[in-house]
């Protein structure tokens, strides 16, 4: 998927919940606690649709 979108695989990584800081790219989460659950915010959902178009090929 990285290879694909032309970004760090650790930026992959660290979308999905790693800790790889050394990533060469912003992730554009960001997440804010709640009593239900929470918000998350993405800046950019590139890898989301990419990843979501994967999921809907198996």
């Amino acid at each position: 998927m990285a290879d694909e979108l032309g970004i760090d695989v650790d930026t992959v990584r660290n979308y999905f919940g790693g800790k790889h800081y050394d990533a060469k790219g912003n992730v554009g989460i960001h997440v804010e606690q709640g009593p239900d659950g929470g918000v998350v915010t993405l800046d950019d959902t590139t890898i989301l649709d990419a990843a979501m178009r994967i999921l809907n090929q198996q």
